[in-house]
């Protein structure tokens, strides 16, 4: 019991620290040390199993989320065959069509697992526009911009949120920009979404 005070050396635990605290006994002999420090290491033990179960287990969920992934490569351009049916404006859009320039692009699925686009991140509004199309990987999704071409010197973003096959939400940054007479996109690498 704690509240005990027994003669001579104690043979349990908590009254011969009592002792040492008040001054009572000079020091813990070897044998409470060695018991002591046994608590403390298989303490620190236990703590190592569950750091070491639960890094392997990220670590496995990463792999498996590799394995599905999806990477939207979006280029200038497409296949003359689809049909056009998205439009989105990128930018500030001028309202009169002949200042307006139309860049057309296509979307190829490059990843490991299809993507199923969700939104597209154009500025225009806080949560995106509905962009809702299946990617399977090497399959191409088609839509085009409408934009000011004076806004391409500087360039302009716009995202792409979608998810794979596991439920994981990404979003994929792109920067479109106008070298001379050339339009190019640069692809951000897709960011997982917390969720």
């Amino acid at each position: 019991m704690i509240g005990e005070n027994p003669k001579g050396i104690p043979n349990n635990l908590m009254p011969y620290i009592t002792q040492v605290a008040v001054g009572k006994l000079e020091k813990l002999h070897v044998y409470w040390g060695s018991i002591i420090g046994g608590v403390i290491s298989g303490i620190l033990a236990f703590r190592g199993v569950f750091y070491t179960i639960r890094y392997y287990k990220d670590s496995d969920a990463q792999k498996e989320r590799a394995a599905v992934q999806p990477f939207l490569l979006v280029k200038v351009g497409q296949d003359n065959r689809h049909e056009l049916l998205k439009r989105f404006g990128l930018g500030k859009v001028p309202e009169n069509e002949k200042k307006r320039k139309e860049v057309k692009a296509s979307i190829q699925n490059i990843g490991n697992g299809f993507a199923t686009t969700l939104v597209i991140h154009t500025g225009a509004n806080i949560g995106g526009l509905a962009f809702n199309k299946v990617i399977p990987v090497g399959e191409f999704a088609y839509m085009f911009f409408m934009v000011d071409p004076g806004n391409l010197k500087e360039g302009l973003h716009f995202g792409l949120q979608y998810i794979d096959s596991m439920t994981n939400e990404y979003i994929q940054e792109y920067t479109m920009k106008a070298d001379g007479s050339s339009i190019e996109i640069d692809c951000g690498y897709p960011r997982l979404l917390e969720q």
